[in-house]
């Protein structure tokens, strides 16, 4: 029997969101450092009968954009308060992930 998404604790699905998105970004990290070097890419579009709309983020703002939405997700103070109690290490973690990628955008362009 499989459970409905409302069955999931608001916390617990903050929790299983920012894992998956520090997941993503862990990711891409080592895809950038280690692996092939790819840019970390987002991308979405819709379209309806009135028009259409994209977005193309890649490299560092792909980056800082998860990183925002990750901090968000763990450290807001809603729905029960931050997933997170320690705000400076998951800030600083981030962080670091997003001026890393900077960096290695930065020595690339050179």
């Amino acid at each position: 029997m499989a459970l409905p998404i409302d069955a999931i604790p608001i916390a617990a699905g903050r929790s299983i969101a920012g894992a998956l998105v520090i997941t993503v970004l862990l990711y891409w990290t080592y895809e950038r450092l280690v692996g092939e070097g790819a840019d970390p890419v987002l991308r979405s579009s819709m379209s309806s009968d009135t028009g259409s709309a994209s977005i193309l983020l890649s490299g560092s703002k792909a980056v800082m954009t998860l990183a925002v939405v990750a901090g968000a997700v763990l450290l807001a103070p809603v729905a029960g308060g931050p997933v997170v109690d320690a705000t400076r290490p998951v800030l600083l973690g981030l962080g670091g992930l997003v001026v890393a990628h900077w960096i290695v955008e930065k020595e690339e362009r050179e």
